[in-house]
């Protein structure tokens, strides 16, 4: 019954012979058991959720900034990348346009701007100056000043509408100090409160940057407050510029750096790596349509507006309200304190505003294969979702459905005739038979087989014939029995 060949050979055979009986039907149902038993493994195909997603991969995009030119530093007459110090017109007017956009997109216009544009005292703002200087995205690194103000900003790769922060940081610092502007053409520096001078700017004599700044924005037509900054000549090359912001009564002398670093600032960027000039963004600001060149001996000085038009990089930072205020002695510490303190801010915070700007709106690359295909692949992904509820059940069902079924098939098998195909048994048969003649011991096989068909009289078969008494059937393997077994009596007669 084990095979399933087994089971169909023996009900076929019953059927065939016209003897069926209740053996075949209990071999039937254990034949059609087995047979769902094996198939039962496809139920858990209902267990299983197949689904196909399709889709649209887009890659991870980086920012070109080779694309705009104040970044690689190239000049628009030579078409070559210039060393630092070398400063462009055209590089300038772009720069200028992205410190715009990035003051109207990502800084706010402070709430004292107002009043002190009006004339007004311009009131001790301390409290608030670092709330609105502020800049989205941007971190103001704090505690700020007095010394210097640092900003920063995470580079940003792009997927889809998603922005992803890259391993490369920009920081911006400045730290300016307060210069005291006579009408004698004098001037006093002021370093901790402490008033330093006089010195002379406007004649010859006096070689520091700083009286040569005043010089020129002296000489320019361009109102106040100007943006000051100067190019290296070459016999002058290993010094780091100044910029200046200059107003009525006085002007602010700064010192600017901008540096790049890997993985939160643990690691700066050679300057070879860069990729923005550490010290030219600053000077830049101070170039474009408006501004006015004045020469000297060793310095090609700048001077801009940043208020004349409407691209003016520091149109709505608030810095016009206070340059227009006269010098009074002796200054108010804390109030002085919250002027230098927005000066520095001002100036650290617009190259950052500028890379802001640039980072989202510049054309962009493929950062794994550096190509220009920026479309995304459509895919289509297949995943099996498995209900772990569902195959526990089923499991279970089946375990229990052919435990059912075995005590069922048990069941009806009570008091049904097996056959014993045992060698055990098939020998005490043989012994039997061989006993009815003599000297059946030392027969061959082929003899035995000749004496068993002379005493039987006819071919032998194994099945049942009656009892001794009336008892129960017996089995035998002898001619002329009962091949269908009969059931088994349920009282024993004795």
């Amino acid at each position: 019954m084990s095979p399933l060949t087994g089971s169909l050979r023996l009900i076929e055979r019953h059927i065939r012979e016209r003897r069926v009986s209740r053996t075949t039907f209990i071999v039937a149902v254990y034949l059609i058991t087995n047979i769902l038993g094996r198939l039962s493994v496809a139920i858990f195909g209902f267990a299983y959720n197949m689904t196909d997603e399709t889709g649209i991969e887009y890659p991870i995009l980086s920012t070109n900034w080779t694309s705009v030119l104040w970044t690689r530093h190239v000049n628009t007459t030579t078409n070559q990348v210039d060393k630092p110090g070398n400063l462009d017109p055209e590089a300038a007017e772009e720069l200028s346009n992205s410190v715009w956009n990035g003051l109207r997109e990502y800084a706010k216009l402070p709430k004292w701007v107002y009043r002190a544009n009006s004339g007004d005292e311009f009131e001790d703002n301390s409290p608030l100056l670092v709330t609105d200087l502020k800049a989205t995205n941007a971190t103001l690194k704090e505690p700020v000043g007095p010394d210097a103000v640092e900003y920063s900003y995470q580079l940003k790769d792009f997927q889809e509408d998603y922005t992803i922060s890259t391993n490369r940081t920009v920081h911006s610092s400045t730290n300016c100090s307060l210069v005291e502007v006579g009408k004698q053409g004098q001037y006093w520096r002021w370093s901790n409160w402490e008033r330093t001078g006089p010195f002379n700017w406007g004649k010859r004599g006096n070689s520091e940057v700083l009286a040569w700044a005043l010089t020129a924005g002296n000489n320019s037509y361009i109102p106040h407050p100007n943006w000051v900054a100067y190019e290296i000549t070459p016999s002058r090359s290993y010094e780091a510029p100044q910029i200046y912001i200059a107003c009525r009564n006085f002007t602010w002398e700064c010192w600017p750096t901008l540096k790049e670093t890997i993985t939160n600032g643990s690691h700066q960027i050679q300057p070879h790596e860069n990729i923005f000039p550490t010290t030219d963004l600053y000077s830049l600001l101070a170039l474009g349509k408006d501004a006015q060149k004045d020469l000297s001996a060793d310095y090609n000085f700048y001077v801009n507006d940043l208020f004349s038009n409407a691209k003016g990089p520091a149109a709505l930072d608030g810095v016009r309200g206070f340059c227009q205020n006269s010098f009074p002695t002796p200054l108010n510490k804390e109030l002085w304190n919250g002027y230098r303190f927005w000066i520095s801010a001002e100036v650290a915070r617009l190259p950052i505003l500028a890379i802001m700007h640039a980072n989202t709106q510049l054309s962009r690359y493929t950062r794994d294969t550096m190509s220009n295909q920026t479309a995304g692949k459509a895919f289509i992904h297949t995943s099996i979702e498995v209900n772990w509820y569902r195959v526990a059940i089923i499991a279970a069902s089946i375990m229990v459905g052919q435990i059912l079924v075995i005590l069922v098939v048990l069941y009806y098998c009570n008091g049904v005739y097996t056959r014993d195909d045992s060698y055990l048994a098939t020998a005490e048969l043989l012994k039997t038979v061989i006993t009815r003649f003599d000297g059946g011991k030392l027969t061959t096989g082929e003899e035995l087989a000749v004496s068993l068909d002379g005493i039987l009289g006819g071919p032998v078969s194994y099945g049942t014939r009656e009892g001794q008494d009336g008892g129960p059937p017996e089995v035998d393997l002898a001619r002329g029995l009962d091949a269908s077994f009969p059931p088994f009596p349920q009282k024993r007669r004795f």
